[in-house]
């Protein structure tokens, strides 16, 4: 982390724009800085607003949205969301993060609805993902086994973090969830690959080692309820 802070930092003194202030948001919010990530999130969005490509202003707005989100602020996150559709019409992340709110609110029509309309125009794994959680806690049995069954797909087509996660919160294939989580911490690190093998190994029955891998991502402080 400090590697990647440094050059961030060289990234900012150079050119103080808008990918320099947003990997200085997501660096301090890992830090559990709350406050220094929404000023450096603004700070990104305010120097990104004025470009013809509406797209970087959104995923900013999202990710500003998303600091709100793990605050417990719906209300805030939800507005966030809603001036990413502004500056980017049907944009899937800031869909996605309007059905998290409407299911937090237990509204599972409308997440179901938002998240379909995600899954149509970006078919991720993690959106199949929460699609089904949706269908399911709506009543439909049938959609949700065809979006988790989509997870399994698109999860083996190339994003293995995904798929070992969602093995392992259900309790599904242990052996493999592990499988997955090791080969994935191979290639890259991070609080959310702890995360991920941590669970994995949670699940394998080894939770020492559950305990071990987690331990690094909390030691930064961060504020991501998940995680704990």
């Amino acid at each position: 982390l400090a590697g990647a802070e440094a050059a961030a930092q060289a990234m900012m003194d150079r050119k103080p724009n808008l990918p320099a202030y947003s990997r200085a948001s997501w660096l301090r919010w890992l830090r559990g800085d709350v406050v220094g990530a929404q000023e450096a999130i603004r700070a990104a969005y305010d120097a990104g607003r004025g470009q013809a490509d509406r797209e970087p202003a959104a995923w900013t707005l999202v990710q500003a949205a998303q600091i709100f989100w793990h605050e417990g602020d719906h209300a805030g996150a939800e507005a966030g969301y809603d001036l990413a559709l502004t500056q980017f019409a049907e944009y899937p992340p800031a869909l996605v993060g309007k059905a998290r709110v409407a299911l937090a609110r237990e509204d599972f029509a409308a997440a179901v609805a938002l998240l379909e309309r995600a899954d149509a125009r970006s078919p991720l794994a993690e959106t199949a993902w929460l699609l089904g959680d949706a269908r399911a806690a709506a009543g439909d049995a049938d959609g949700a086994a065809r979006a988790h069954a989509e997870v399994r797909r698109r999860g083996a087509q190339g994003d293995a973090r995904t798929l070992s996660l969602f093995l392992a919160t259900r309790g599904e294939a242990p052996e493999q969830a592990l499988r997955l989580a090791q080969a994935e911490r191979r290639l890259r690190g991070g609080p959310y690959t702890d995360d991920m093998l941590a669970q994995a190994l949670l699940r394998a029955g080894k939770p020492a080692e559950a305990l071990t891998a987690i331990a690094p991502a909390l030691a930064l402080g961060l504020r991501d309820a998940s995680l704990w």
